[in-house]
């Protein structure tokens, strides 16, 4: 089975080293990485693609979009900016590239579990869509499987400390390895053909965030996504937490 890792980069050069080592590193080695790239083509994170594909010796494709600034964690119009994209990504890989998966793999999150990419296309027997990680928060009450977006709590509730991991799991499912079904995969989603030919970021974008669109997407396709909770990645936000 083929593997392409896609992201959406932009000011990223200081988690970039880290970020292929972890993947040269995978027990089943991507294929190619395909790269959209936000902001001067001159920038520390261009010149980091390219060190990182020749020490590492990935296939590295790079699409360079000049139209899309980075923005700062606190500008929620980001999230339109990484729907846009997503959304390139996932177009240019239906296009040019026959894979049979592709693992779209943020680049501030490290696979730390060698065997991550090779739990995941295990699990793609089940489910079609796979992730190490989940968007969870128990103020949500979800009604994506209807087809319709969350229900939030409204104004003022507190939602910026949404756990990433293990967040509302039992034990046993994790001592088990039992893939759990989720509403919405975020960060590092493998998805098979079937799903990243045909899927899309929705807009208008959801006031939080892109990835709870692209979980109602998935259920009005028809796709279950599933989180392997007992996978280990670090989600790094910034250079201080690498």
């Amino acid at each position: 089975m083929s593997v392409l890792v896609a992201a959406p980069i932009a000011e990223r050069a200081w988690a970039l080293p880290r970020w292929f080592e972890c993947l040269t590193q995978q027990s089943v080695r991507p294929d190619q990485i395909l790269f959209v790239h936000s902001g001067d083509r001159g920038d520390e994170t261009w010149r980091a693609i390219s060190e990182g594909a020749l020490e590492y010796g990935f296939r590295v494709t790079r699409l360079h979009d000049p139209m899309e600034r980075p923005k700062p964690r606190n500008d929620r119009s980001r999230f339109h900016t990484l729907t846009r994209l997503r959304n390139t990504m996932l177009a240019v890989a239906t296009q040019t590239t026959r894979h049979d998966h592709l693992f779209s793999l943020d680049s501030d999150i490290l696979l730390e579990d060698e065997t991550t990419i090779e739990q995941l296309l295990d699990a793609q027997h089940a489910y079609p869509v796979t992730s190490p990680l989940t968007y969870l928060h128990p103020a949500m009450k979800w009604t994506v499987n209807a087809g319709l977006l969350p229900v939030w709590p409204g104004p003022g509730a507190d939602l910026e400390h949404i756990p990433w991991k293990r967040a509302e799991i039992e034990p046993e499912h994790v001592e088990l390895r039992t893939p759990q079904p989720i509403d919405v995969p975020m960060g590092a989603i493998l998805m098979a053909r079937s799903v990243y030919s045909t899927v899309r970021y929705p807009t208008p974008v959801h006031e939080s965030g892109e990835d709870v669109g692209f979980g109602c997407a998935l259920a009005r396709a028809g796709f279950q996504a599933a989180w392997l909770p007992w996978l280990e990645c670090r989600h790094c936000w910034s250079e201080q937490t690498l």
